[in-house]
């Protein structure tokens, strides 16, 4: 296996470019956070409330060296590299056949390519997250080893490459492939509608929400339901929210039923994410 990194510039490397390979990656489970109160004289406990924290990342490490001399260099390379200060994406990559090659007579390792034969990046599913700490680096060897942990920055959530879907009917259902919902009240969506009406109302029929805009539209005109930056409905960048329900649509895992009304001529376009728990 193997991992890319993904820095928010854009710059990305695979770890077994940078002569890394990755023995063990492992995404540990999502953190529970219960709230509860306990009174005296009364027993058990009161739920107050249950949220989702954060998630762990733990990747074990291996290097190859030449020499007592390589590996110094060597290991100073790899915790330079890993003791990144900004978060970053992290992606897991699936090798086809065999990932590296071994040793033969008369070769050494430092004439071994590195690199993946043929590995698959999964970019349905990644991880934004911080380094939180490096173990010690271990000399097995002509090896070193070392533990990287990770731990999510904002959401705790694996998440897809940004996504847009289209619709130009009135009725439709959107399919989302996460298995965690998107609720806009801390997770980004954007819900683009045109059309020519008055009162344009979009409902989510599968969660029971609909947004109502009691202004009027016409064929120029972008309506927004925006929660990538804080949580805001604009029409041609304008905020509108005081004529508007102030109601912002979430979607469901699965299949998610829209009705628009009264608008026609009308385009319906989401721009996302899936996320996984």
């Amino acid at each position: 296996m193997d991992l890319k990194v993904v820095k928010q510039t854009g710059e990305s490397f695979t770890l077994s470019e940078k002569g890394i390979i990755v023995q063990e990656f492992i995404p540990g489970p999502i953190e529970i956070k219960r709230e509860n109160a306990v009174l005296g004289g009364r027993a058990g406990k009161i739920p107050l409330g249950v949220e989702y924290g954060t998630r762990k990342l733990k990747a074990s490490l291996l290097f190859m060296v030449r020499d007592q001399f390589d590996y110094l260099t060597k290991r100073d390379e790899v915790v330079a590299l890993l003791t990144m200060l900004e978060p970053f994406y992290v992606r897991e990559g699936v090798a086809i056949g065999n990932m590296y090659e071994f040793e033969k007579p008369g070769q050494y390792w430092d004439a071994l390519n590195m690199l993946p034969r043929e590995t698959v990046y999964i970019d349905e599913k990644q991880w934004f997250v911080e380094t939180v700490s490096l173990s010690d680096p271990e000399q097995i060897g002509m090896m070193g080893k070392i533990e990287w942990e990770l731990e999510t920055y904002t959401l705790p959530f694996g998440e897809s490459l940004l996504k847009t879907s289209l619709f130009e009917v009135t009725s439709f259902t959107f399919d989302y492939l996460g298995n965690a919902p998107i609720n806009p009240r801390y997770m980004p969506l954007e819900i683009a509608i045109t059309g020519v009406g008055t009162n344009a109302t979009i409902t989510n029929t599968t969660t029971g929400e609909s947004m109502v805009y009691t202004g009027a539209m016409n064929a120029s005109n972008t309506l927004r339901i925006d929660s990538t930056e804080g949580m805001r409905i604009t029409k041609d960048k304008l905020s509108v929210l005081r004529n508007t329900n102030k109601t912002f649509i979430s979607l469901a895992p699965g299949k998610n039923d829209f009705i628009v009304t009264n608008l026609t001529d009308i385009s319906v376009t989401f721009t996302h994410k899936n996320y996984y728990k």
